[in-house]
């Protein structure tokens, strides 16, 4: 609505921060927090390319383009059974 507000590129990010917390608590997979912060990530360098967080942007999203989708998906399982083992012993 605001796209010309000085913060705006914020809400970018935390919406990005947001997926990330979402596979942290287990109510979203990692996989599908990954693919949603790459969607986010896009979205921030079209709408704001010089924000202040456009650096960490270009590097999430140039690190997924040097893996290959087996390693990305195998990555994203491993990471899966780290945080349900941490959450399993926060119980």
């Amino acid at each position: 609505r605001w796209p010309g507000y000085e913060y705006a590129w914020m809400a970018q990010d935390r919406i990005v921060k947001g997926y990330r917390d979402m596979a942290r608590q287990g109510s979203m997979s990692v996989s599908d927090s990954e693919a949603a912060i790459t969607a986010a990530y896009q979205r921030m360098l079209k709408l704001f390319p010089n924000c202040p967080a456009a650096s960490r942007a270009r590097d999430w999203l140039a690190s997924r383009q040097t893996k290959s989708q087996t390693q990305l998906r195998q990555e994203a399982a491993q990471r899966q059974q780290l945080m349900n083992m941490v959450r399993s012993r926060a119980q």
